[in-house]
Formats: C-alpha cells, sequence, structure tokens
C-alpha cells in the first residue's frame, strides 16, 4: 500500500521497484505506525539505513577525542 502510494519510488536513494515501508521517525524514536510516517524503501536500502543506526548506536559509548565534542552535545552543567 506505500509503495504504491508512492509510487514505488524509494524515499532512502531516490530509485524506482522500492517494494517496502520504512519509518520516517524510528518506532524507537517515538515514530508510529501511521501512513504520513511510512515512506516507500528498497529492502538492501532500509536495511543499510538500520546498519548505520545500530552502528551509531554501538558508537554512542565512545569518547570524542581530545579537543573534540560529539556533535549537537550538550553541557550538561549549562544546559547548552
Amino acid at each position: 500500500m506505500i509503495a504504491v502510494r508512492d509510487g514505488g519510488i524509494c524515499w532512502l536513494c531516490g530509485g524506482p521497484g522500492a517494494t517496502s515501508a520504512d519509518h520516517v521517525v524510528a518506532l524507537a524514536d517515538g515514530g508510529d505506525n501511521v501512513p504520513h510516517n511510512l515512506k516507500a524503501v528498497h529492502p538492501h536500502c532500509n536495511h543499510a539505513k538500520n546498519a548505520r543506526r545500530s552502528s551509531k548506536l554501538r558508537d554512542h559509548g565512545r569518547r570524542p577525542g581530545p579537543g573534540r565534542e560529539w556533535p549537537g552535545a550538550i553541557d550538561l552543567r549549562t544546559g547548552s
């Protein structure tokens, strides 16, 4: 249904032939199973996206090198 609605165009790579649906906002991030949060996707593009997400989650526990900070990091002491 989602792939038909989106004309079979993968929202991740822009190529034709998408047969699956992907959450724009992941369920783990508070997304929902509603049509406006689902987009057509190739299964292999979705797998690659999920692999990158998993890698970022695994890397979350690592500390950045000296003089560097995580992008978007908030200083908990100052709140900025």
